[in-house]
């Protein structure tokens, strides 16, 4: 798939989240953070902050017309604070699914599911034993 970057598509390798993503187009959306790939960029640079040596590995992928889905597992180490929660210094993995809107070359739209209770299981915020 020409839209998602090569860098990001290899198991074990992780975005080059140090430059503007040329894949994002100005109508892509972030809430609060802002539109295009300025605002990408920095989301992207903040997580790294966060989870310094994460990795993304694409698991899988699915195309129908201009709608890809992508199911990705993360795996990295909390070293900041997330969400309000102090560095536990702990490794999670988790994975999450990305739909997105695609034209051309260009990312236009995307919404992402991450299954956020393995993560904070991981890293401690939630106990083990809750279920």
């Amino acid at each position: 798939m020409r839209w998602w970057p090569d860098s990001s598509r290899r198991s074990g390798t992780r975005p080059a989240f140090d430059r503007t993503p040329s894949y994002i187009d100005e109508r892509y959306e972030l809430g609060d953070l802002g539109r295009g790939p300025k605002a990408s960029a920095a989301n992207a640079r903040s997580f790294r902050e966060i989870f310094p040596d994460l990795t993304v590995q694409i698991l899988e992928t699915v195309q129908q017309g201009t709608r890809v889905a992508a199911w990705m597992r993360l795996s990295g180490t909390q070293q900041e604070v997330f969400r309000g929660h102090p560095p536990s210094r702990r490794h999670a993995t988790w994975d999450e699914v990305g739909f997105f809107t695609v034209e051309g070359d260009k990312i236009v739209a995307g919404r992402y599911l991450a299954d956020m209770f393995s993560l904070r299981k991981a890293l401690g915020i939630i106990s083990a034993t809750m279920q």
